[in-house]
């Protein structure tokens, strides 16, 4: 499920007002629908992968807590803090 992006989004990842060329971006689903999600296929090419994940400065301040979780092969290996 991918939610409507926020009014006034430009396509463009900003951070703290500093432009990621190659970032996600993520927002929060309203309450009650279906979390969004994205999938990585590593097809075992890696034996590593790393990312930073941040919300996009178009965020809302408010709403309840959101947090990222990690699967790997459909078992969850992590979890952020709230």
């Amino acid at each position: 499920f991918t939610p409507p992006s926020p009014p006034g989004f430009d396509g463009t990842v900003r951070v703290a007002g500093q432009a990621f060329e190659h970032g996600i971006f993520m927002h929060p689903a309203p309450p009650g629908l279906p979390s969004p999600t994205l999938t990585f296929k590593l097809n075992k090419e890696f034996s590593q992968f790393t990312a930073r994940v941040a919300f996009n400065d178009s965020a809302p301040t408010f709403g309840p807590a959101t947090k990222f979780l990690v699967y790997l092969d459909g078992v969850k290996a992590w979890e952020s803090p709230p």
